[in-house]
């Protein structure tokens, strides 16, 4: 689990370098972008006043009050997208952060003895009810679905495990950002091992390279169980 978690931890932390170099290169495009707008804004204001000097001449024909809006609107835009690059920088910079000091905290954190282990495992959360707010949770990042299951208690053990939410994190990350589910069903089944099902019902024809991309997306433990043309269903084994 500690391994586990250290390597999310620092693949999430690697994610943060490549998006903040991307940042970074966005922000210096944005910059010269930026530059050149005030440039060609003061050039096209020096010519506006000359103009207006020898008015009623416009000089050479041209009429620069045109020149000078398009470059006002320009230079906006490029601020604008600056400083939003700049916004994500420095959230990008306090996600590093937070993720280094986890990082740390981990690798620092001492190897629990032997005598500490029934210790740990009374520290384990229950699957339920921990699932019903990770559902909620999830519920909340697609509004357009609907989430229907009952809340119910298991006599069996079954714990949350940092595997599980890993998976459900990659499975709606994926779902969120590459298709329409209208309504998601969450049912328990117990037979020689305790698994959730999650009927998964689609807003359009699904295509079997859609399963194959799903099948792709999804850890260990997930699977996809019945694929119909609307209709899905995701087994997951408990713990």
């Amino acid at each position: 689990m500690r391994e586990e978690l250290c390597e999310y931890l620092s693949h999430e932390y690697m994610k943060c370098v490549k998006e903040e170099e991307e940042l970074v290169q966005q922000k210096y495009s944005l910059q010269t972008k930026q530059s050149k707008a005030e440039k060609n804004l003061y050039f096209h204001a020096e010519e506006e006043k000359k103009r207006q000097l020898f008015s009623p001449l416009v000089l050479h024909g041209y009429d620069y009050s045109k020149e000078l809006t398009q470059e006002n609107l320009q230079l906006n835009d490029a601020g604008n997208q600056l400083q939003a690059c700049e916004e994500k920088l420095a959230k990008l910079n306090e996600k590093k952060k937070k993720l280094k000091e986890f990082m740390s905290a981990f690798r620092e954190m001492p190897e629990k003895k032997e005598e500490e282990t029934e210790k740990a495992e009374e520290e384990r959360v229950p699957f339920f009810p921990a699932f019903y707010e990770l559902a909620e949770h999830t519920r909340r990042s697609l509004p357009e679905t609907e989430f229907l299951y009952d809340e119910e208690e298991m006599d069996q053990e079954i714990w949350m495990t940092f595997a599980f939410l890993t998976g459900w994190k990659q499975l709606f990350r994926y779902i969120l950002e590459n298709m329409t589910i209208s309504d998601i069903l969450f049912r328990t089944v117990v037979e020689e091992k305790a698994k959730l099902v999650l009927e998964c019902v689609s807003d359009t024809s699904l295509k079997q390279e859609e399963k194959q991309a799903l099948e792709q997306q999804l850890s260990k433990g997930y699977s996809v169980h019945e694929w119909k043309e609307d209709s899905f269903e995701i087994h997951i084994t408990l713990e």
